[in-house]
């Protein structure tokens, strides 16, 4: 399969369904079949509430506890809301940098500790910018979408919203196929 580098953005809101998407799409992929690689960090649920989340690793199937609630008083990697693990942060890393090449990369999500603070899963940017591979959806915030655009201009920018979610599965699955 020929590699073109091209370079799908999805952005959305917290909660709206990102992630799942991103897991419709690797099963989907997989069945044609592709090779998918790269990360998806699904939510941890105890009941209703969000209290983690967690690493996929998309080569290997394997799965590790990625980040928990931060309560403000943990030293290490951590935003306002997620405290990491940050020998699984280095353990999701050294994934990505042996992610390509592949048909299909998934970076779920290089979000302020990448783009802000230089930190988190850096080798993110190292096998995007590798375009070792045919297609890469990469999951950005929509307040870091000006950042991803700068770095990655030729870029297509997919939004989810509420409304049109459902939808998207199949449209991301023929820009990432095509």
């Amino acid at each position: 399969m020929q590699r073109q580098g091209r370079i799908i953005l999805l952005s959305g809101e917290s909660e709206l369904g990102k992630t799942t998407l991103c897991l419709n799409l690797a099963g989907m992929l997989r069945s044609i079949p592709l090779t998918v690689a790269g990360v998806i960090c699904p939510p941890v649920y105890e009941g209703s509430t969000k209290t983690g989340i967690d690493i996929l690793i998309l080569k290997s199937g394997e799965k590790r506890k990625l980040a928990q609630l931060y309560s403000g008083k943990s030293k290490g990697l951590f935003t306002r809301k997620w405290l990491f693990d940050e020998a699984v942060t280095d353990w999701g890393n050294r994934e990505l940098e042996k992610a390509t090449p592949c048909d299909i990369l998934i970076v779920d999500e290089l979000g302020p500790l990448e783009f802000e603070r230089g930190l988190g899963f850096l080798n993110g940017f190292t096998a995007i910018n590798s375009r070792d591979y045919r297609a890469a959806l990469v999951v950005i915030r929509p307040s870091l979408l000006p950042s991803a655009i700068k770095r990655w201009p030729e870029a297509n920018i997919i939004s989810i919203e509420s409304e049109t979610r459902e939808f998207l599965v199949d449209q991301v699955f023929a820009l990432l196929t095509q």
